[in-house]
């Protein structure tokens, strides 16, 4: 042991100096690495949990507040549905429906040559209803005409027509009569089936 001593008295001040500080440095390092670092990398750990339950928070909140928008938008579409429905008359309605075309033909002062229902034309949930118009009366009779079908309250549209000068026009007379051939589509609900009961077991 005194020999140890001995050895150790020996040894220069400035190397004493260097190995005391490089054990401080060893201590210092097993210090970090077995003790401190361990400590950071769980709290860094911890800080990136809690920024992720934040944000999954913030989220959910941003999901909760959009849910009850989509709610809202769905009831709204729900609303516009019923009232799209009411203007699309059902199959009983076709014929008074028409009836009224013809009569604001008749008010509108045209002649009505041809009144030809078509065949319905199923779409998705609802079908066309075509009547082939062949009208004789003046430009303004009958754009008169035109203006009190789309006045009317269920949805009714004038569309393919073409203008032709009648051959029913006299030299005498102080007004120009026109051949109009139009097609007056009007559309009708179609009722969805209920979806089948499900069976149980």
């Amino acid at each position: 042991m005194d020999a140890f001593f001995d050895k150790f008295s020996r040894i220069p001040a400035i190397q004493k100096i260097g190995g005391m500080l490089l054990i401080c440095l060893l201590l210092v390092v097993a210090y970090y690495m077995m003790g401190y670092n361990p400590k950071i990398e769980k709290q860094e750990k911890l800080a990136n949990r809690i920024a992720d339950l934040e944000s999954s928070l913030e989220e959910k909140k941003k999901m909760v507040g959009d849910l009850s928008q989509y709610k809202r938008e769905v009831e709204q579409l729900n609303q516009d549905l019923q009232k799209a429905i009411k203007l699309l008359p059902n199959r009983s309605e076709i014929p008074t429906l028409l009836q009224k075309i013809s009569s604001l033909a008749q008010k509108s002062g045209l002649e009505i040559l041809t009144f030809q229902p078509k065949p319905e034309v199923p779409q998705d949930f609802y079908a066309k209803v075509p009547v082939g118009l062949r009208l004789i009366g003046s430009y303004n009779e009958i754009t008169n005409f035109f203006d009190a079908v789309g006045k009317l309250s269920r949805i009714v549209n004038i569309d393919n027509f073409n203008f032709a000068p009648s051959s029913a026009n006299k030299m005498e007379s102080s007004k120009k009569r026109l051949m109009t051939n139009c097609v007056a589509t009007t559309f009708r609900f179609i009722p969805q089936p209920d979806p089948p009961a499900k069976k149980k077991k």
